[in-house]
């Protein structure tokens, strides 16, 4: 029974702030889904700004993420351009405005606030969130946007010399910069 209820303390905790979260999130006239994927955007790489992507990302369906991605267009802070890859396709790019707002994003408040926790403790809440959400994602079959450069597919200082370089993505054999390999991929492949 007290295993159960520190579980369930664990779980009301994690409610409530994510409750708190969301409240903040109504700055600048944005709903959360709407910050959700402006941030996931401004951290993305070319691979991952499509509009198929950002419903994976958000674990949404088309129509309401559609909507999401017309809202921010209509306001100003995402553009939609050609895809290079898939001439079907569109990418979606933050704007200046964009990137604007996301400087003012209210989630660099619980930012402050982890950072401002001792080290083991932020380490211990980070190990176990992460952990939490391998646990809710296995078997669900949704991609786990990790950060490019801990890919098994990265190649470090493979295109060294090569316009786009140093690095090298081994799945799409393109040259990657080092501000590339620090961004969200949809392809990322724990290592």
């Amino acid at each position: 029974m007290v295993e159960r209820m520190r579980r369930i303390g664990a779980l009301d905790l994690l409610d409530r702030a994510s409750r708190l979260v969301h409240s903040l999130q109504q700055a600048e006239g944005l709903r959360p889904a709407q910050w959700e994927a402006l941030r996931y955007l401004g951290q993305a790489n070319r691979y991952s700004r499509s509009p198929s992507a950002v419903t994976a990302f958000l674990h949404a369906t088309r129509s309401p993420v559609s909507q999401v991605i017309n809202t921010l267009v209509a306001r100003g802070l995402v553009d939609r351009e050609p895809n290079p890859r898939d001439k079907r396709g569109v990418y979606l790019k933050v704007t200046e405005k964009g990137r604007q707002v996301l400087q003012r994003d209210p989630l660099n408040r619980v930012s402050a606030a982890v950072y401002a926790l001792e080290d083991q403790a932020r380490e211990a809440i980070e190990f176990g969130l992460d952990n939490f959400l391998a646990e809710l994602q296995r078997g669900r079959h949704h991609p786990t946007f990790g950060i490019c450069d801990s890919c098994r597919h990265f190649r470090g200082g493979d295109a060294a010399g090569e316009a786009g370089g140093p690095h090298r993505c081994g799945l799409t054999h393109e040259p990657l910069s080092d501000d590339d390999s620090r961004l969200i991929c949809v392809e990322q492949q724990s290592a």
